[in-house]
């Protein structure tokens, strides 16, 4: 079955099972989430959902209800559907939260956001959002371990996207002519995202736009930032360049 007519069926199924009535079916809790557990590992989404949907309606006192609930968020998780991905983590926070699943649900609320991030170019609520979500990972839940190395790795991931994103965005309005909007911008790069790769090509930037400006000493101090603090080794050249024919038209 071609995956968007999957997805479309999960979503429909997940509709629907807001409106589950429990059904008896002669087997016990542990039996509907082994066979859930079962239909996940072959990746028969549809199969999974139901039979994870069975344990947290037909058995709500059950040890295992959150365990299907979390299973049902990985099913929607897993087959890349991340907006009911989100909803079925968000569950597990609000209606479990003494379960030990409750760490990997908000790491994979993060996860699933940043899945949907768009390219640099594009708008970023998605990024801003997996970003909001990795950092309460790491305040509400600070153990050490794997989720928390990966979601660090993660917030530098989404920071560079969004500092790239402002970086283009003074890169635009430098070709337009607009000089003050492109050192707003760049500004926000150097200020907000000075851990990320954009740091040093935004404040070569700043010299570029401030040079075009006539203010040839204030454009010296910003490329001198850039061949001290850079490790860019061509972008240290070009500001030692423009260093060079700045103090020779003096």
């Amino acid at each position: 079955m071609p995956r968007f007519l999957t997805l479309c069926l999960l979503v429909s199924l997940a509709v629907a099972g807001c409106n589950t009535k429990t059904v008896k079916t002669g087997l016990d809790a542990e039996d509907h989430y082994l066979r859930g557990e079962k239909f996940l590992k072959k990746k028969h989404y549809l199969q999974a959902i139901e039979e994870f949907r069975i344990v947290t309606y037909n058995f709500p006192g059950s040890d295992l209800v959150d365990d299907a609930q979390y299973g049902l968020a990985e099913v929607y998780f897993l087959s890349g559907d991340y907006v009911n991905a989100i909803s079925e983590y968000q569950k597990i926070l609000r209606d479990y939260p003494l379960s030990p699943y409750v760490d990997e649900a908000q790491f994979k609320i993060a996860l699933s956001y940043f899945h949907q991030s768009l390219p640099p170019q594009l708008d970023q609520e998605n990024t801003y959002k997996a970003l909001e979500e990795f950092n309460r990972f790491l305040e509400e839940y600070p153990s050490d371990g794997e989720l928390v190395d990966e979601a660090r790795r993660k917030i530098l991931e989404c920071r560079t996207k969004l500092a790239e994103k402002a970086f283009l965005n003074a890169k635009l309005y430098e070709r337009l002519g607009d000089y003050e909007a492109a050192l707003i911008y760049y500004g926000e790069v150097v200020s907000e995202y000075s851990d990320t790769k954009w740091f040093a090509h935004a404040q070569f930037g700043i010299g570029e736009v401030l040079l075009k400006q006539g203010k040839k000493e204030e454009a010296l101090e910003a490329f001198k930032k850039v061949l001290n603090g850079s490790e860019n080794r061509k972008l240290k050249r070009k500001a030692s360049k423009r260093i060079d024919e700045i103090v020779k038209k003096r």
